[in-house]
């Protein structure tokens, strides 16, 4: 946030307010420093309960009014003319639902380039205006009209899927998917060996967070079955790696099994104990 919201006020196109939404946090950060700061009108919205970001993306849209609404996540730093080429683009399309671009990592070395390989959208590796089969979730930009006319984003998604899931239902509609050339942005957060295996974990579809257990995009935690689809998968990726000759990012390959595996069993003894509890 300490980095999104000056990038918004650096935007060439006008933005007419910004909405910080506070998902039910137990720790909120300080939402006024970040206002006082802005020259656009800041607006803070507090969920009473953390319900995911689906959740906090529509209460957001609900108290909107303008024609086209900026999803962003709160690590994401806007080039200044991303929300101009964006917006123009989807003023020109009407038949494209939802404009975006992939943001690349502020991070160097092994790690970066794993999770560019393995983490992100490749659809979206060339800087050049095309459609891609569904948006990365950290910053797109849709009409409003189009937003509700599939129903908003899909609540019962908590943690992850909800933007492939929000691309599937604009193009039922047939509404295009499409990255912008040029709209680019920075993402600050960072990857430690522990996220790139939690976020693999996650995106392979397994949830390890006993707060998201009725997450529609996550089967529910089974140690068997995790350890077992993590391990296969893990081992294919490692194979890809060896034939395509990326050699180097064998040892993150390795580092990231070791860590997933610690927090499967890490998981597994926390549910244990949660039972125990009861």
């Amino acid at each position: 946030m300490l980095v999104t919201v000056p990038s918004l006020n650096s935007q060439g196109c006008l933005i007419d307010r910004i909405l910080l939404v506070d998902d039910g946090s137990t720790h909120p950060p300080d939402f006024d420093l970040v206002a006082r700061g802005s020259r656009v009108p800041v607006s803070v919205l507090r969920m009473i309960r953390n319900a995911g970001r689906s959740a906090a993306r529509n209460y957001a849209a609900r108290h909107a009014k303008a024609d086209f609404l900026l999803f962003v996540n709160s690590d994401i730093e806007l080039f200044p003319d991303w929300v101009e080429k964006t917006v123009n683009f989807l003023a020109d399309h009407p038949d494209i639902g939802l404009a975006s671009r992939q943001v690349s990592s502020d991070q160097k070395g092994l790690t970066a380039n794993w999770r560019k390989w393995f983490l992100d959208n490749r659809e979206t590796w060339v800087d050049q205006t095309h459609e891609i089969s569904w948006a990365w979730g950290h910053a797109v930009i849709i009409a409003t009209s189009h937003l509700w006319q599939v129903g908003g984003w899909n609540e019962s998604m908590k943690r992850a899927y909800e933007d492939v899931d929000l691309s599937q239902r604009l193009r039922s509609l047939g509404l295009k998917t499409y990255q912008v050339q040029g709209a680019l942005g920075v993402c600050h957060d960072p990857y430690s060996i522990p996220d790139l295996a939690a976020k693999t974990i996650r995106n392979w579809g397994w949830s390890l967070d006993p707060s998201y257990s009725e997450d529609a995009s996550l089967r529910p935690f089974n140690m068997l079955a995790i350890l077992k689809h993590f391990l296969v998968m893990s081992f294919v990726r490692m194979g890809d790696n060896l034939r395509a000759l990326r050699l180097t990012l064998i040892p993150i390959d390795l580092a990231v099994v070791c860590c997933g595996l610690c927090l499967i069993f890490k998981c597994s003894l926390h549910r244990l104990r949660l039972k125990r509890a009861q």
